[in-house]
């Protein structure tokens, strides 16, 4: 799955840094309780922010570019983590910035791997 805002590509100069989303159900989580639709969604995303934002406003539009692309029922079923693999460290977001106005300077989401494959039956 890929998502592509032409306006951050051209706004950036192309130049754009690579962050790592991980979206895994919250460990104490009854997955039979879980919306289906919401089965899809752990997992590790790639996902590029314009590469002149200090860590804290990569994460958010990071954050905000991963929730326009992959819907998520209950967000409350997830932690979530952003995390800068070239430098191996975790990235905070500023909770106080607007994620949904950074997320229209996200470029693309890019689905890795899944790291849960089953359903409840």
């Amino acid at each position: 799955m890929t998502i592509t805002h032409p306006s951050a590509a051209t706004a950036t100069g192309g130049q754009r840094r690579a962050l790592t989303i991980c979206a895994t159900f919250i460990e104490d989580l009854n997955v039979e309780f879980t919306y289906p639709d919401n089965w899809a969604a752990p997992g590790r995303y790639q996902v590029f922010v314009p590469s002149y934002m200090d860590d804290a406003t990569a994460a958010v539009c990071a954050m905000g570019g991963f929730h326009l692309t992959v819907p998520i029922k209950h967000l409350y079923m997830f932690e979530f983590t952003v995390i800068d693999e070239p430098r191996h460290c975790e990235l905070e977001p500023d909770h106080d910035l607007d994620w949904y106005e950074l997320a229209q300077q996200c470029e693309d989401v890019l689905c890795r791997c899944k790291e849960y494959e089953g359903k409840p039956d």
